[in-house]
């Protein structure tokens, strides 16, 4: 999705602008040895348009923002933008672990980022959420923006999440996905700013920026499947929370025209 529509406020979100996975494994010196053999099954498969090869790493390109980092002990997948290919991402991660073939993989940390387009302007935006949230804690105060970092752990999956979230502009939206600001900056898991700023984004938005941490352990064979699997349950209990958020904050559909006409 591109930009909002004509609907006052649009009522879903915009799947993972952004994922990213890190994967590891008990250290492999074969690795070195299995590095073109990597890239000749991922060439084969039609995953493969550019890589970078150095002394301890390995760096995939699979299209434009699909990129899939390796080295003896760890793999690091990337897919941004709502036009990413996931898909084709994740065949690629698969393949690769199938290839280096270790005793076990450990799905250590997974990164999801959202937007939710608005189809009102950020001052109105940051005005209506800072009531909802803010507004019985701070009434003497007039509030002109807001961030939330929480931290917090998932009954569903039992891993422990650390989430950023906050209104933004079309014009902050590559700067924050890209993540050269906000608490994830230091992390060094974000694309590449030329990667990023030809996005079309909406012109005001909720943006969260989730970082979920795990230690659930996968045979190669279970890669597919489970490993997969619970990828895509953070991702959806991602997706569940900002849901959540958005309704708190007076931003679920048609609760913001009922908030303009009670004031």
């Amino acid at each position: 999705m591109r930009n909002a529509g004509p609907a006052a406020l649009q009522s879903h979100l915009v799947p993972p602008w952004s994922h990213t996975v890190i994967v590891q494994w008990p250290a492999s010196f074969g690795f070195f040895d299995l590095r073109g053999r990597l890239l000749g099954n991922l060439d084969e498969r039609g995953l493969l348009t550019a890589f970078r090869w150095s002394d301890d790493s390995v760096s995939v390109r699979m299209g434009r923002t699909e990129i899939l980092e390796m080295s003896s002990d760890r793999a690091l997948l990337m897919v941004v933008g709502p036009e990413g290919g996931l898909s084709q991402a994740r065949d690629a991660l698969a393949a690769a672990i199938e290839t280096i073939d270790p005793s076990t993989v450990v799905l250590t940390e997974a990164l999801f980022q959202f937007l939710l387009p608005l189809d009102v302007g950020n001052e109105e935006a940051r005005r209506v959420t800072s009531h909802h949230l803010l507004g019985d804690l701070l009434p003497q105060a007039v509030l002109t923006d807001w961030a939330y970092l929480v931290d917090g752990r998932s009954h569903r999956t039992r891993g422990t999440f650390q989430v950023e979230f906050g209104v933004i502009s079309d014009e902050e939206a590559p700067e924050r996905v890209a993540r050269r600001v906000g608490r994830l900056w230091q992390r060094g898991l974000a694309p590449a700013p030329q990667d990023l700023f030809e996005e079309d984004y909406p012109r005001s938005s909720f943006f969260f920026d989730w970082s979920w941490s795990t230690n659930a352990r996968f045979r190669v064979d279970e890669v597919r499947s489970d490993l997969f699997g619970l990828w895509d349950t953070l991702a959806e209990e991602s997706e569940a929370m900002c849901k959540t958020v958005q309704a708190g904050a007076g931003m679920a559909e048609g609760s913001r025209d009922r908030q303009m006409e009670a004031e």
